[in-house]
């Protein structure tokens, strides 16, 4: 360790004492594992682990004066402190500190110390209490009392009072505090005041000072690299040095060179949020923390260029554009763009790489992109084999879901629409190769239509510019950059929560796989992805409550599901807007049927080229199995007390009355549908009327058509938002997130026992997807689009 021989403030804490106070501490500002010795209170603002290591050295003999530990996690801590005294004997004690969330961002905070002294006078228990008002990002206000039922225990054990105030006029940059004091002295009362100033002139460099009533000054420094900080102080006492240890922002580092490359590894998939697995202690990356990592390197002045790892990346169509997008923002920042292919190389890993500067390709790998296909699946012949009787009601003739079962092959209405989502992505993958590696369109399309290429090929077609294995990519990227460079896999992968919330923030509200009542799940080996109403309305009227909150962002990616979970949502949407809040929708992939009736009322919609909405319809209806029940020698008995008590019973198909009851709610459920979408974008009846009917649309489409306003991406979007809630321009602006329920066993699984699972399951779906899907089984009316759709 390096030992900062910097000098104590002639006030610091008494030999001896029941208290540590780290150098120019103010109880308002501190916060992380500092305030367990400032203010207890102030641990709820910084939930992130943190750690803190002080000590104080005497210049004269050497020895060891002062020491403290400490750390925090969540809203706790747990700390340990060292004072000497004159005759060598020590005082230890043992802290451990909780914060408690109050309303409106005022946080109460209590310390437990067990006091151990060095003159044998036994153990002895002392508390502490805080206060901690953050209402603003520029100001903070702090009270502690120290040292509480410390009457007659000790002669050193001082109970003292603190108030002390913070001031941010440039954020981060500048802090300003000031403090009063007051010791409870065993015969006379000691007053105090100090103030105190941090501040941060560049990334990675903290510069602190403080003076107090008696003119007693000091002034110090910390240094970070990579959220680790060495500090020191001096003061005008000159028999001591104090150093320490401590944890910040885990992206703070103090640097002067530019030879920094970070390196994406793009081969698994990124959830909407980060989830936490049985078999990894790490949450997995959240895709929209990617997103943010990326387009950090374009503004970052130590970075000299971006590397992408891409080996079978799980990323949609539209995803992949949103990506393309950040690539282009960093190309145009001068920072190279340069990316490694390996493993198996689909459309849309392709399609991604090809916005970078250069590809390099595994010697041994081959391109396999081949264009897009789509395969359909008809259960209706094997259906008739066992005697199993489909009966569905739907709107209208494009809601083709229920081909599945009803037919042995696609209506014209289904395969109209299907043909024309095939040839706008088909359109969209030669288009973005063509711009980016500079080809015509029909060289590209003729590329394709000769595939899968082997490397060479890919070559000799101008669509990868080396071969290169990954451990000799190092020195490839010498090569491109000039000069030796720092490869860094970590960039920015770790989070920080200020402990500073802006007052204007935009919350983003995340609607993932099928719509389903209840709970959300985020995915594993048990259970798949799926957005809960009961989730999403808690997390939009939590919006709807917090007054920091100007605006909401719906991320939604989703084929839609239930019809009363998704009329539920969109419910606490109008009720959001009520409260003055605009709501600005961001469609990943796929919104379409119930993820696109949830957008509907959105102030605005935002999509990308490729996404797969509309699907402006529902169906309803149930697989009556008394045939197959009868081959297997299964008998019932049907009891009822009501003329339609089993008409969903699946033991015998609907009789006429109750299908006709089946088809009064599937049409309404579609009255009320169009009624909101008509609504939402201000449309007539019979301008929706034409582009409904259950009909799927590309996001291109979509905005020709008003059911979406902009092709544009979640960054799009999050600008609309801010534009709406009027938030000026250069406003500080904090995005936060309503993170949904972990699964027990998470989103990781090994795969051997995925790929068992995935064995078992019918019709070929992922394991994760048929799962999500179990929990539609009991609604009876869906609004949901025709298909699972994965592009590669």
């Amino acid at each position: 360790m390096l030992i900062l021989a910097l000098l104590n403030l002639a006030h610091a804490t008494p030999e001896g004492s029941a208290r540590y106070l780290p150098p120019a501490a103010n109880t308002a500002a501190e916060d992380g594992a500092a305030s367990t010795w400032v203010n207890p209170a102030n641990l709820g603002f910084d939930p992130d682990p943190s750690f803190g290591l002080w000590y104080t050295q005497d210049l004269q003999t050497a020895e060891l004066r002062q020491f403290a530990l400490a750390s925090s996690t969540g809203n706790g801590s747990l700390g340990v402190f060292m004072n000497g005294n004159e005759d060598g004997e020590a005082w230890w004690g043992l802290t451990t500190g909780l914060s408690i969330a109050l309303p409106e961002n005022l946080k109460m905070g209590v310390n437990g110390t067990l006091n151990i002294p060095g003159q044998g006078a036994g153990t002895l228990g002392t508390w502490d209490v805080g206060l901690g008002y953050r209402p603003f990002p520029f100001l903070g206000l702090g009270a502690a009392v120290h040292n509480l039922g410390s009457a007659s225990l000790h002669p050193l054990i001082e109970t003292s009072y603190t108030a002390a105030m913070v001031v941010r006029p440039f954020g981060d940059l500048l802090e300003l505090g000031a403090e009063y004091g007051r010791i409870d002295q065993e015969q006379s009362l000691l007053d105090t005041f100090g103030a105190q100033v941090r501040l941060r002139p560049i990334p990675g460099l903290v510069l602190r000072a403080e003076i107090d009533d008696s003119m007693a000054w000091g002034a110090g420094l910390e240094i970070y690299y990579d959220g680790a900080g060495f500090g020191g102080y001096v003061g005008q006492s000159l028999n001591s040095a104090t150093g320490y240890l401590i944890t910040g922002d885990p992206n703070e580092r103090l640097s002067f060179s530019q030879n920094r490359v970070p390196v994406f590894e793009l081969a698994q998939r990124f959830p909407y949020q980060p989830v936490t697995s049985l078999f990894s202690a790490d949450p997995s990356e959240s895709y929209l923390h990617l997103l943010d990592r990326l387009r950090d390197t374009a503004s970052d002045p130590n970075v000299q260029g971006v590397v992408l790892e891409i080996e079978n990346p799980s990323f949609n169509f539209a995803q992949v554009q949103e990506l393309t997008e950040i690539i282009l923002e960093i190309r145009e920042a001068d920072r190279p763009v340069i990316a490694w292919i390996g493993g198996e190389v689909d459309n849309a890993a392709y399609l991604l790489a090809s916005a970078c500067d250069e590809i390099h390709l595994h010697p041994a790998g081959e391109l396999t992109v081949l264009g897009l296909s789509a395969q359909v699946r008809y259960l209706k012949g094997a259906l008739d084999l066992v005697g199993a009787e489909p009966q569905f009601s739907r709107r209208s003739d494009y809601k083709s879901a229920v081909e599945a079962y009803t037919n042995t092959g696609a209506s014209e209405a289904a395969a109209e629409q299907l043909k024309e989502l095939l040839d706008t992505m088909q359109a969209e993958l030669v288009a973005g190769i063509s711009k980016h590696r500079g080809l015509d369109k029909e060289a590209v399309q003729a590329l394709i239509d000769s595939g899968p290429l082997l490397a060479q090929e890919a070559i000799d077609g101008g669509l990868i510019d080396g071969l290169t294995y990954k451990s000799d990519l190092e020195e490839k990227l010498e090569e491109t950059f000039e000069g030796s460079i720092e490869l860094d896999d970590s960039y920015h992968t770790r989070t920080d929560t200020s402990g500073w919330a802006a007052s204007k923030q935009i919350a983003i509200v995340y609607i993932e796989g099928p719509i389903v009542s209840g709970e959300s799940t985020p995915g594993g080996l048990l259970s798949g992805v799926s957005t809960g109403s009961d989730t999403v309305v808690e997390a939009l009227q939590q919006a709807a409550d917090d007054p920091a909150v100007q605006a909401v962002v719906l991320r939604v990616d989703s084929p839609g599901g239930s019809s009363y979970a998704s009329d539920e949502i969109w419910h606490a949407v109008r009720e959001l807007q009520k409260e003055g809040k605009p709501v600005i929708v961001s469609m990943g992939g796929v919104a379409a049927s119930g993820g696109y009736y949830v957008s509907a009322s959105a102030d605005a919609i935002y999509a990308e080229p490729t996404t797969i909405t509309g699907s402006i319809g529902v169906y309803g209806g149930k697989l009556s199995l008394g045939g197959l029940y009868e081959k297997v020698g299964v008998t019932h008995e049907i009891h009822t007390r009501g003329r339609m008590a089993a008409m969903y019973s699946d033991v015998r198909p609907m009789d006429p009355l109750e299908f006709e009851a089946l088809d009064k709610l599937v049409g309404d459920i579609y009255r009320q549908f169009k009624e909101k979408v008509a609504e939402g974008r201000e449309m007539q009846p019979e301008a929706v009327e034409a582009v409904a009917q259950g009909r799927v649309w590309s996001g291109r489409a979509a905005v020709e058509n008003g059911l979406v306003d902009e092709l544009g991406s979640f960054q799009d979007a999050i600008e609309r938002a801010r534009v709406e809630a009027e938030i000026p321009e250069g406003a500080e602006v904090q995005l936060i997130s309503y993170q949904n329920g972990r699964g027990l066993l998470g989103d990781v699984a090994p795969e051997i026992i995925r790929a068992q699972l995935e064995a078992q399951l019918p019709n070929g779906l992922p394991g994760a997807e048929w799962a999500s899907l179990i929990r539609l089984a009991d609604e009876p009316v869906l609004a949901m689009l025709p298909w699972l759709i994965e592009v590669k």
